[in-house]
């Protein structure tokens, strides 16, 4: 069975729909990620935002991704410096 979600980028909509059914399949799959390998994931939208800096949002396919990591996105990079779920840190 394949889950489907609209989403736009440009209106900024969906996005929690598609959200909400990446995590309804992780669980009836139990799919769990490896402690101990780096993260490697995608980059779905990055924006900058008043008090934090650059901000983006990601799906982590692969490993764990911890406080203090370096992502790279294209040409550019960065540390995390913190990490929100569902806007809790």
């Amino acid at each position: 069975e394949v889950l489907t979600a609209e989403v736009s980028a440009l209106k900024g909509t969906g996005l929690e729909d598609l959200e909400d059914k990446i995590q309804l399949m992780a669980e009836l799959l139990n799919l769990r990620a490896n402690p101990n390998r780096m993260a490697e994931g995608v980059a779905v939208e990055a924006r900058m935002e008043r008090g934090l800096g650059p901000v983006a949002t990601t799906i982590v396919q692969r490993g764990t991704l911890r406080v203090g990591d370096i992502i790279v996105a294209g040409s550019e990079w960065g540390r995390v410096r913190k990490l929100l779920i569902n806007g809790v840190e």
